[in-house]
């Protein structure tokens, strides 16, 4: 098992693109587990078989959504372009926005959202 902490969030877009679908290969060729652990929902969508969304205080798992993109032509096609990656982006960005309002801290500085993708 691997635990990766946010390690694409200081790279420049096309860097964390292309080390986001090298990370994909990795995983296809060895089967390995990771858990990888990110604020981006793009991110998480992208490289999860689940999503787990968490809410910001205090940290608890609200949901896991099973992802379920054909990851096959990986490479060739751009899977965020598609309509079930909006879908499951659009499923987690309104988790997230139902439980910001909720709280009643809309546009309250410093309140933290995460996303946790498991892969």
């Amino acid at each position: 098992m691997l635990l990766m902490d946010e390690p694409f969030g200081a790279l420049d877009a096309q860097t964390r693109e292309r080390l986001q679908e090298e990370l994909v290969g990795i995983w296809k060729r060895t089967g390995t587990t990771i858990i990888f652990i990110t604020h981006d929902i793009e991110e998480a969508v992208f490289l999860g078989q689940r999503v787990a969304v968490m809410s910001s205080r205090p940290g608890a798992i609200r949901k896991v959504i099973d992802i379920r993109l054909d990851r096959s032509a990986a490479g060739e096609e751009d899977i965020r372009a598609g309509q079930a990656f909006a879908a499951y982006r659009h499923q987690v960005w309104s988790l997230l926005r139902d439980r910001h309002s909720q709280t009643g801290h809309a546009g309250r500085v410093g309140q933290t959202r995460e996303v946790a993708s498991v892969a």
